[in-house]
């Protein structure tokens, strides 16, 4: 399995590089249970479109590089 290093302002974790999520993610993954609760799928897929509309408009002004819009992008789709 290959790996990345990601870091926060706790420290580093190792994440599984086939994974769109981050180490904020993974700590929450790690740190709460999460609920056996489904979210409303019509939600879901709001909060996807915000974040490609986010990715998009801050690659535009420059706070977003390109290759880190297109991983967001790709994971919110």
């Amino acid at each position: 399995m290959i790996e990345r290093i990601e870091e926060d302002s706790i420290g580093t974790l190792k994440i599984s590089d086939d994974k769109y999520y981050g180490i904020n993610a993974k700590r929450a993954m790690d740190n709460f249970k999460l609920s056996t609760k489904h979210t409303d799928m019509e939600m879901i897929k709001q909060v996807a479109r915000i974040k490609i509309a986010a990715a998009n408009a801050n690659e535009k002004i420059g706070r977003l590089s390109h290759q880190k819009a297109k991983y967001i992008i790709k994971a919110a789709k």
